[in-house]
């Protein structure tokens, strides 16, 4: 049962790998961590995420706990299915055990949260711990910070990225322009295609636009 229901995940076939378990169930075959995990990830992958929370909650009534591939899997459905306050709630509950919150589940929590306080306090807290942080992860902070119009907490963790000396891309400047944009900030704006231009990333249409809509919001 565990390879065919391993099968199905790999092939995305998550209802294949539900009526197998089902199939487990009847046969009176008990579950063990591997079939659990395996189906919790066919669901993740499929976008599921209220299904695989379903089996998440078995899991921790049984022997089979769920790990950090379990977590991450979840944490990364329900963040693209913009569940943010679930996945924020499985952040927490991760961190009660000795799993350890992947890089891409991260970056995926964090593009998910609403609130750019939670996802400021999310990035801060990883940081804390020394956890590795990339250019996606405080890319996604600055979205964050842009989408609710805080163009200085925005620019708070543009400096913080430079001061870390992780790599700066276009995405980032991006984020950043359109964030001072948003603030009527177009002196800031400026100020950051300015950097950009004089730095080795290579500008692209994105980056261009945003500060040529920032001038024209200032009346420039």
């Amino acid at each position: 049962f565990n390879a065919a229901i391993r099968a199905c995940e790999k092939a995305g076939e998550w209802e294949k790998a539900l009526q197998l378990l089902s199939d487990m169930a009847r046969s009176k075959v008990e579950s063990d961590a591997i079939t659990s995990h395996s189906a919790i990830r066919a669901c993740s992958e499929a976008g599921e995420w209220e299904k695989a929370l379903r089996f998440v909650s078995v899991m921790a009534q049984g022997k089979a706990k769920p790990n950090t591939i379990t977590f991450n899997a979840i944490i990364s459905a329900c963040a693209k299915g913009g569940k943010w306050e679930k996945t924020l709630q499985l952040v927490s509950e991760m961190a009660k055990t000795n799993a350890e919150l992947g890089l891409i589940s991260l970056n995926a929590a964090i593009s998910a949260c609403e609130e750019w306080r939670e996802a400021l306090q999310l990035l801060t807290s990883m940081a804390q711990k020394k956890a590795e942080l990339n250019t996606a992860t405080l890319n996604a902070a600055i979205s964050a910070c842009e989408q609710s119009r805080e163009w200085e907490m925005a620019l708070h963790v543009f400096t913080r990225i430079s001061r870390n000396r992780i790599q700066l891309d276009a995405i980032t400047f991006g984020n950043a322009i359109n964030a001072c944009r948003t603030g009527d900030k177009w002196e800031k704006a400026l100020h950051l295609f300015s950097i950009m231009l004089q730095s080795d990333v290579e500008c692209n249409m994105i980056s261009f636009r945003a500060a040529i809509s920032a001038c024209e919001k200032g009346g420039e």
